[in-house]
């Protein structure tokens, strides 16, 4: 009904339509459904000898060497892990098992006024790395780099590239 609205107006003919069909599908069996469906469209029964196993595991890489894989995780730690992040940290640990990479998880915590860390989201964060059978290669704070963030920020602006804005305006983050 939802792909032929006409037959909306009268839902009680399509029942009783339904009903007769299927009773009179039910009086046969296996072999008298296959012989009459070779009647009326033989191409269905081919497509249904035709037996195609899904495609199971991670996709290749493309371009991707053995050793030069590097996969990151990269988190605001303001609060639990999603399972859409589960999902994150499962695949890209899957990459590096298969590629022989390395694994970063990098903690997003630079924008305190839009996505204020929790503390203790960071640990459950790990808990749940742990949880998930998922082994970081390195876990990086990216707070914790903020004097090489300046540092690069003040070349920039010396070398032209940049500028500081004054604006008084708040910047959206939409």
């Amino acid at each position: 009904m939802g792909e032929c609205p006409q037959l909306r107006a009268d839902p009680d003919a399509v029942s009783e339509a339904l009903e007769s069909i299927v009773s009179e599908i039910a009086k046969g069996n296996p072999e008298v459904w296959e012989a009459r469906l070779s009647e009326i469209a033989p191409e269905l029964i081919e497509a249904l000898n035709v037996k195609k196993e899904p495609d199971k595991g991670l996709k290749p890489l493309e371009g991707a060497e053995p050793g030069k894989v590097v996969m990151r995780f990269a988190p605001n730690p303001n609060g639990p892990a999603t399972l859409g992040s589960a999902r994150g940290m499962v695949v890209n640990s899957e990459y590096v098992k298969i590629y022989t990479g390395k694994f970063i998880l990098r903690f997003d915590d630079t924008d305190p006024d839009i996505k204020r860390p929790m503390l203790e989201a960071y640990d459950w964060y790990l808990d749940d790395f742990k949880w998930l059978g998922v082994v970081p290669d390195q876990v990086v704070y990216a707070s914790d780099h903020f004097p090489l963030y300046y540092d690069y920020a003040r070349k920039l602006i010396e070398m032209g590239k940049a500028y500081v804005c004054f604006c008084k305006g708040k910047i959206s983050s939409a």
